[in-house]
C-alpha cells in the first residue's frame, strides 16, 4: 500500500476522511475480499489513516447505474456473508487494483432491481491513489466511474470560489448551487451536528436550515473533498 498522501489543505479546505458523516444503514452487505490483490501489507496499513468509500447504485434487468462515490472518514465494521454475487474494484492511475470486494445488493419490491449502499474500509493514502472504481455485476454488465483529476488537482478544484454557493431563499430555506459539470453530485449537511440535509444532483438543491454555514462534500465521481460554505 502506497504512503503517498493528499496534499495539505489550503484555505480551510479538508481532506474527507477528517469528516465524520452520519449515514442510514448500508443497503447490501459485503462477501469476500481479495486480498492478494490489495498492495502493500501490515506495515503499510499501520500508516493509512482509517477511512470509508461510499459506493451506491443499482443493478436492474436493463441497466447498472454506479453514483458518484465519497470518502468518509473513520473506520467501519464489515459484515461478512460469505460469497456474494458482485463485485467492485477500484483501480489506480496505471491500471493496479487498489480494492476488490464482493457484495450483494438488495431486492427493491418488483422488477427484479437491486440497490446497493456499501461503506468498503480503506485509508486515507489508499484513497488518493484511487482513480477509476467498477461495479461488475453476475451477470457480467459493468459500471464505471474515473477521475480526471489527480488527488493534488482536486484540490486545486476545491480552491474556486465559485465551486459551491448557498443562498438564502426564505425563512430556514437555503439553496446550494454548485458546479455540476465538475461535480456531479454533493452531499450537503449540517455545519455543527453533521446531519444529512441532502444528497443533490444537477447542480442545485434546496435544503431547510437556519445555520449561517453548511459543510458541502463534492464527488467529482470519485474523488470527494468538503467546503465550508457561508450561507448568503
Amino acid at each position: 500500500m502506497s504512503n503517498l498522501e493528499w496534499s495539505a489543505p489550503r484555505r480551510g479546505l479538508r481532506p474527507i476522511w477528517m469528516l465524520a458523516l452520519l449515514l442510514p444503514g448500508a443497503c447490501g452487505s459485503l462477501g469476500g475480499r481479495d486480498e492478494s490483490a490489495l498492495p502493500g501489507g501490515a506495515d503499510a496499513a499501520a500508516t493509512d489513516a482509517p477511512a470509508r468509500l461510499l459506493v451506491r447504485g443499482r443493478i436492474a434487468p436493463d441497466t447498472i447505474v454506479l453514483e458518484p462515490l465519497f470518502m468518509l472518514d473513520g473506520a467501519g465494521a464489515v459484515a461478512t456473508t460469505g460469497a456474494a454475487r458482485h463485485r467492485v474494484r477500484g483501480f489506480d492511475s496505471a491500471g493496479a487494483i487498489v480494492f476488490d470486494e464482493t457484495f450483494e445488493g438488495t431486492m427493491v419490491a418488483s422488477g427484479g432491481e437491486e440497490h446497493f449502499q456499501l461503506t468498503l474500509p480503506t485509508g486515507s493514502a489508499t484513497a488518493a491513489r484511487i482513480q477509476r472504481v467498477e461495479v461488475r455485476a453476475a451477470d457480467g454488465r459493468t459500471a464505471r466511474r474515473s477521475s480526471e483529476l489527480t488527488a493534488g488537482q482536486f484540490m486545486d478544484a476545491l480552491e474556486r470560489t465559485d465551486v459551491v454557493t448557498a443562498t438564502r431563499t426564505g425563512e430556514g430555506a437555503v439553496q446550494v448551487r454548485w458546479a455540476a459539470g465538475r461535480f456531479p453530485a454533493v452531499i450537503v449537511r449540517d455545519a455543527v451536528s453533521g446531519q444529512v440535509l441532502a444528497f443533490g444532483r444537477d447542480g442545485q438543491t434546496s435544503v431547510r436550515t437556519e445555520r449561517d454555514s453548511l459543510e458541502v462534500l463534492v464527488s467529482d465521481g470519485v474523488r470527494s473533498g468538503s467546503l465550508s460554505v457561508r450561507v448568503r
